[in-house]
């Protein structure tokens, strides 16, 4: 296992991830501080999106009923 991040990993890793491995490679760092540091390099931290949309859409579960309508439909059909 390498002891270098790769900037892919670094761009989809959460705080919390980051300081996980930053701690297995024997430095005492907290999430807290990984994203201090972070914020100074000028690295832009960001929510998930299902975070910055505030949860699950109103018509989720309607979404999934209408498929497993139509799947049954499909498959009453022969079609699946």
């Amino acid at each position: 296992m390498s002891t270098r991040f790769t900037s892919a990993a670094v761009l989809f890793a959460s705080l919390r991830t980051l300081a996980d491995a930053l701690c297995a490679m024997g430095h005492t760092v907290s999430h807290v501080t990984v994203g201090t540091l972070l914020r100074d390099a000028r690295y832009s931290l960001q929510a998930n999106q299902k975070t910055k949309e505030g949860g699950q859409h109103p018509d989720r579960n309607a979404q999934f009923e209408f498929i497993y309508r139509e799947v049954g439909r499909h498959q009453a059909d022969g079609q699946c």
